[in-house]
């Protein structure tokens, strides 16, 4: 009896640990309205392998209890079957964090990947490495927990999310050669908007001040709003000039038009209550940064 209670103690305890290390909680949803070959339930076994693919590996050597998880959504569009195991579609990547002392959480990316091609058996088991290539399906998916990692801990600590970054670019880099006639979005002449340059445009040097504005928006800005409203806007405020300057260093990045897709209305929101003046400096940055959202802005003058 005392060794079966030592038994399921054990088992507890390493069920605790092992919730305890793991660093995202990713909400995973397959949509497949136009099948025409695949057995639907293919696809239901799909969404459960992704779940555990994310929410189950280890993807750093940092430990997170769980309330600590990145909140992350991967919701996939099958537009078309290629084959009976081949599909393409379109992958929508959201990931937020929890602004402190309040509920709202935060939109760090908000991303739709129009470029995702994959093969899929089901029941196959879904190997990964960010030194070797595996498959289109999981490289896509490890790609972007990395991302979804980095993004996050740019806002904790400057530069915070550097070895996530190199991890991304480390599945970027091998990719095999000619790929992109089956499984698009790796390669820089195929898009401006894609896989490769969004690692690009994080690991940058022309992008650090970018990055350093992410840390400032969010760990000195809005963390701080519910305590000191003032203080926190003008921590957002500076932000965005830096993420202005470095946009003028670097311009058209893709990361900043994803920054600003992701931040457009909480940015309008922080600024709403604020004194005229800085209501249009702000309009003026957004301006430059958003131009073709620029009348979304205008609400912050009214």
């Amino acid at each position: 009896m005392f060794r079966s209670i030592l038994l399921i103690f054990f088992v507890v305890s390493c069920f605790f640990q092992t919730a305890e290390a793991q660093e995202l909680r990713a909400q995973v949803t397959i949509n497949a309205p136009k099948l025409q070959k695949v057995d639907p339930k293919v696809f239901k076994t799909l969404t459960t392998q992704i779940t555990e693919f994310l929410n189950d590996r280890k993807w750093s050597d940092n430990t997170y209890k769980l309330e600590e998880r990145i909140e992350m959504t991967v919701q996939i569009n099958i537009d078309q079957e290629l084959s009976d195991t081949r599909f393409t579609g379109q992958l929508l990547i959201q990931s937020s964090r929890p602004v402190y002392n309040s509920s709202y959480n935060s939109a760090l990316l908000e991303w739709v990947d129009k470029d995702f091609t994959f093969d899929y058996v089901e029941y196959e088991a879904l190997d990964f490495s960010d030194n070797q290539y595996f498959s289109n399906l999981t490289a896509v998916l490890g790609y972007y927990a990395y991302v979804v990692l980095g993004l996050d801990a740019d806002t904790f600590s400057e530069l915070g999310g550097d070895a996530y970054f190199q991890k991304a670019q480390n599945v970027v880099n091998y990719i095999p050669q000619n790929v992109d006639a089956i499984y698009p979005g790796w390669r820089p002449f195929t898009s401006q908007r894609n896989r490769y340059w969004l690692t690009e445009n994080l690991l940058n040097v022309r992008m650090k001040g970018f990055r350093r504005a992410m840390y400032g928006y969010h760990l000195a800005g809005l963390d701080l709003i519910s305590q000191d409203a003032a203080k926190g806007q003008a921590a957002v405020k500076k932000a965005l000039d830096d993420i202005k300057k470095a946009n003028n260093d670097y311009p058209a990045t893709m990361i900043v038009q994803l920054f600003v897709n992701a931040k457009r209305e909480e940015i309008i929101s922080i600024f709403t209550p604020t004194d005229m003046k800085t209501r249009q400096e702000v309009f003026e940055v957004m301006s430059r940064l958003d131009g073709t959202n620029v009348e979304a802005y205008r609400k912050m003058l009214q």
